[in-house]
């Protein structure tokens, strides 16, 4: 039987009071637009069956394209952290010639919850040179832990901006709550799915 250590046990966030604290947290500035945005579509993604996670992808201060989790819902894909499912939809986006690829290059991606190992690697591989996320993953985040990457991937790591988003400390926290509501029962989900057991 596989133990996670999870984090410290903090109040239950109930879902149906997102709205309502959004509502109370500051709306002036893109970067408050972008984190306010990101914990909808983290609320959207959990309330859907999934790990409330979101990403987006922004020139300026414009939202060109997001995503949210999908490990679970509408099927199980285990590649489908909200990294990953928007940069497959800006490749698809680049194939269809919405955008042109060396575009990415000048764009933010932006996370609710900082990126995991795979997901990095990806973001690094992809071209994408502004890298930020509203809440730290002590337990499975990669950007605060850079150091420990392959060098090919710490050199790519060196040519990026990356870090917290400066937002109203607000949304932080509720990103940090969506992305934990839950976390265990999606974990032993994961678990069982890796076992040969069906995801719900």
């Amino acid at each position: 039987m596989f133990s996670f250590s999870l984090f410290k046990p903090e109040a239950q966030l109930e879902l149906s009071d997102v709205d309502a604290r959004l509502a109370r947290l500051s709306q002036s500035g893109y970067r408050n637009g972008w984190a306010r945005r990101l914990c909808e579509l983290a609320l959207q993604a959990r309330r859907e069956g999934n790990y409330g996670v979101s990403a987006l992808l922004c020139r300026g201060d414009e939202v060109l394209l997001e995503a949210t989790n999908a490990v679970f819902q509408p099927h199980w894909d285990s590649a489908a952290h909200a990294e990953m499912q928007l940069l497959n939809c800006w490749e698809r986006s680049v194939v269809e010639g919405r955008f042109k690829a060396r575009e990415l290059g000048a764009l933010s991606l932006v996370s609710s919850l900082e990126p995991c190992p795979m997901c990095l690697s990806r973001i690094l591989m992809s071209g994408v040179r502004h890298i930020y996320y509203l809440a730290e993953d002590p337990q499975g985040g990669m950007v605060t832990r850079a150091r420990h990457l392959p060098p090919a991937f710490r050199n790519l790591m060196q040519c990026t901006d990356h870090g917290p988003l400066r937002v109203d400390s607000g949304y932080s926290k509720l990103a940090r709550q969506l992305a934990r509501h839950g976390l265990a029962q999606l974990r032993e989900r994961l678990v069982a799915q890796g076992q040969g057991g069906q995801a719900l």
